[in-house]
């Protein structure tokens, strides 16, 4: 069982911190190997301090390095990164809250990096708000996957 909470400090309605907090909850059901320990129980408690953009990617990643942290046994890293789409098609990972307030539209995505033999990349999850052509959303997570790659390689060397 994973249990996920919240608290946004006002920056975020109620309605939706349960939807990120759903969101959340199901990226870290694929990384976690509950399938060894069926009794396994997990509560992530999150507190957003300070909103300036980037909120579900921030908490997937707090919540991700809270369980390794803790030792649980994991199926690879988890990260997630935001890209926002701007009025003139600029992309731009890792927005602010002001860039996306202004984007037309952003796409968060959970990645996962098995720990296998090989280098095996999984999408694990996505979100997305606003419009946007097929085009622009596979260039958003092709950039996503690469800055997830980048903060999962800087992870395995911590």
């Amino acid at each position: 069982v994973i249990e996920v909470e919240i608290d946004a400090a006002n920056e975020l309605s109620r309605d939706d911190e349960r939807a990120l907090e759903n969101r959340v909850r199901g990226a870290l059901e694929t990384f976690l190997e509950t399938y060894e320990f069926p009794r396994l129980g997990v509560r992530a408690a999150l507190r957003v301090v300070s909103a300036d953009g980037n909120v579900e990617a921030a908490c997937i990643n707090a919540a991700c390095c809270a369980i390794v942290d803790a030792g649980l046994p994991i199926d690879g890293l988890l990260c997630a990164s935001s890209c926002a789409i701007l009025a003139n098609g600029t992309m731009v990972i890792d927005p602010t809250k002001r860039e996306e307030s202004e984007a037309r539209a952003v796409v968060c995505a959970s990645v996962l990096d098995k720990k296998r033999d090989k280098e095996e990349i999984v999408i694990v999850g996505c979100s997305t708000k606003g419009a946007m052509t097929e085009e622009e959303y596979l260039d958003a997570i092709a950039l996503i996957v690469d800055a997830t790659t980048s903060v999962a390689n800087f992870q395995k060397k911590s």
